[in-house]
């Protein structure tokens, strides 16, 4: 483990010093690359007490079409990433949320490889191996929780949802109406395979039976010197499993000045699956099915550091459950979180979580408590 760590980063490092050695002659290539690495214990409660470590290297590379001297408004994107770790939800705590978002085992794929097309500054169309959660169903308030259910409602978990780890082939159409509005809609691949059939998500292959995920959202930009804000209402469809999802982000800046911001925001979702059914046999293997989700949590931007460089956030998230045996089950995760940002491109992150009734396959769990700490890297 500690040699796969050293050679992402060394990795990392070698991509940064071949980026700016090309920005200097190419303009048209953009070079990215990052690592993210968590250590984590649970102390209390969920399956047993355990400790482990997760990591998660990624790199990109983007052509930009018009400084590359070609044709306006076009970019081309690849990325490619690594998993390597523990996997404690699966194996010591037991929630449904998922406590880190980096969990995914130990893997390396391409996560991402699309080509998007500006028209006249207003449009914009995206083709190819997309990630559907970095355009839609996110909070950029919510950003920097490392409970999963922060980054994209857990009620998308009951469907075919090309997202971290696996993503999955998808056509989207942004039209940005005016600096404050702007409408997105979608269509991606709803028959997304597992690493056990798709280890290096290469294996791509359209199947109606599977079903396609449509998803549209509208999205409204409250421009305010002091009170700024982002809201979002979007509607998706899973063709195969016949269930649709409404959701609805905001973000919102409650008060700031040169030194502090006091940010708020709240996510929530519900899903009706015209296909869900109270029969024991059939409830078998998914023991209960997520139907509605909601989060909220307030941020303190600048808590020590004048310069805004620290973040303190405290959240919570629910996940409620329909299920023949659970009348009114649900899961629930405490997050608090702090951030702060030594260098430009390093930053660490104490967190504490705390899980009430942890909610997976495993019967009676206790309430778990969980600490990490991850460090981070970006370039």
């Amino acid at each position: 483990m500690k040699k796969s760590i050293l050679a992402v980063l060394h990795f990392s490092l070698s991509v940064l010093a071949f980026s700016q050695e090309s920005e200097e002659k190419v303009n048209a290539l953009t070079f990215s690359a990052s690592y993210y690495g968590d250590f984590l214990g649970n102390t209390t409660g969920g399956i047993k007490k355990d400790f482990a470590y997760l990591g998660q290297g990624a790199i990109g590379l983007n052509l930009n079409t018009e400084a590359a001297g070609w044709w306006n408004g076009g970019e081309l994107s690849i990325s490619g990433m690594s998993t390597h770790g523990g996997t404690p939800t699966e194996t010591f705590i037991g929630d449904f949320q998922c406590v880190d978002n980096i969990e995914a085992g130990n893997h390396a794929f391409l996560s991402e490889l699309w080509y998007k097309q500006q028209f006249a500054d207003k449009f914009s169309l995206t083709l190819g191996l997309q990630d559907m959660n970095a355009e839609y169903a996110f909070c950029d308030a919510a950003a920097d929780y490392i409970n999963s259910s922060f980054g994209i409602s857990s009620v998308f978990g009951n469907f075919g949802t090309p997202m971290f780890p696996i993503t999955g082939l998808g056509l989207n159409l942004r039209w940005d109406i005016s600096d404050k509005w702007a409408w997105q809609a979608g269509v991606y691949d709803g028959g997304i395979l597992d690493f056990d059939e798709n280890p290096y998500n290469i294996k791509w292959k359209l199947d109606k039976t599977k079903g396609y995920l449509t998803v549209t959202e509208a999205i409204f930009n409250k421009e305010d010197a002091n009170h700024a804000g982002v809201y979002k209402l979007g509607v998706s469809y899973h063709t195969g499993e016949e269930d649709a999802v409404l959701y609805a982000n905001i973000g919102q800046s409650l008060w700031s000045n040169d030194k502090h911001e006091l940010e708020a925001f709240t996510m929530a979702a519900y899903s009706f699956n015209a296909n869900y059914s109270d029969d024991k046999d059939e409830l078998a293997a998914a023991y209960f099915y997520n139907n509605f989700h909601i989060a909220a949590g307030l941020n303190l931007n600048g808590v020590f550091s004048k310069q805004q460089k620290d973040k303190l956030g405290v959240a919570f998230s629910t996940s409620l459950f329909r299920d023949f045996d659970k009348k009114g089950a649900h899961e629930t995760a405490i997050e608090l979180t702090y951030k702060y940002q030594i260098l430009e491109q390093l930053f660490v992150q104490p967190d504490l979580q705390y899980i009430v009734k942890p909610s997976t396959k495993y019967a009676a769990l206790d309430n778990a408590f969980v600490a990490m700490l991850r460090f981070g890297v970006e370039f």
